[in-house]
C-alpha cells in the first residue's frame, strides 16, 4: 500500500481549499483521501467494532433478543439519543445515495453510456450539484418495489445480513 506522508501536513487545508479545488485538485484529492482513510481507520473501525462486541456480548447473555440486539443492547440512559443519531444516520445514508445516484448518472452521461435524461443544475456556484427528475421516479418506483416486496423490515434486514455474509465470502 503507498501512503503519501506529504499530504498530512495538507490536510487541515483541505477544507479550505475547496475554493481553489481547480487549481490544486490532484493535491486536494490526495489530502483528502487520506483525511478520508485517517478518519475511517481510527474513528469508524473502531467505533463499528466496538458496536459489533457490544451487540455480541449482550446476545451471548440474551440469545432471545436477536430481532432487535441493537436498541436493546443500549443502556436506557442513552437510548433516545442514540434512536436519533441512528435516525439522522439513515437521513444522511439515504442522501448520500441519491445524491450519488444524480452524480454518476451526469458522468455517464457526458461519457455517453447513459440515454439522455433531463439534468438540472441546482446551484449556479458549484457545478457537480445536480438533479434529475427521472432518475428520481426511477429511485422512487425501485424504493416501493423493495418495500412491496420485502414486506416488512425483518425481511430486508435479513436481505442485507444475507449479502454482507456473501460478500465477505
Amino acid at each position: 500500500m503507498h501512503l503519501n506522508l506529504s499530504a498530512i501536513n495538507i490536510c487541515p487545508y483541505s477544507v479550505d481549499g475547496k475554493q481553489n479545488c481547480r487549481v490544486y485538485s490532484w493535491h486536494n484529492m490526495t489530502s483528502v483521501s487520506l483525511c478520508a482513510q485517517v478518519g475511517f481507520i481510527a474513528v469508524l473501525y473502531p467505533s463499528c467494532l466496538l458496536t459489533y462486541f457490544g451487540q455480541t456480548a449482550y446476545l451471548i447473555r440474551h440469545p432471545m433478543d436477536h430481532q432487535s440486539a441493537f436498541f436493546k443492547s443500549i443502556p436506557q440512559s442513552v437510548y433516545w439519543p442514540m434512536f436519533i443519531v441512528a435516525t439522522l444516520s439513515a437521513i444522511v445514508a439515504s442522501q448520500s445515495l441519491i445524491t450519488a445516484t444524480f452524480s454518476i448518472t451526469k458522468q455517464t452521461i457526458a461519457l455517453g453510456c447513459f440515454p439522455r435524461v433531463k439534468m438540472v443544475h441546482t446551484s449556479a456556484d458549484h457545478e457537480g450539484q445536480v438533479y434529475s427528475p427521472e432518475v428520481n421516479y426511477v429511485l422512487m418506483i425501485l424504493c416501493v418495489a423493495v418495500v412491496l416486496g420485502f414486506r416488512n423490515s425483518t425481511t430486508v434486514g435479513n436481505a442485507f445480513g444475507e449479502n454482507s455474509e456473501i460478500s465477505l465470502a
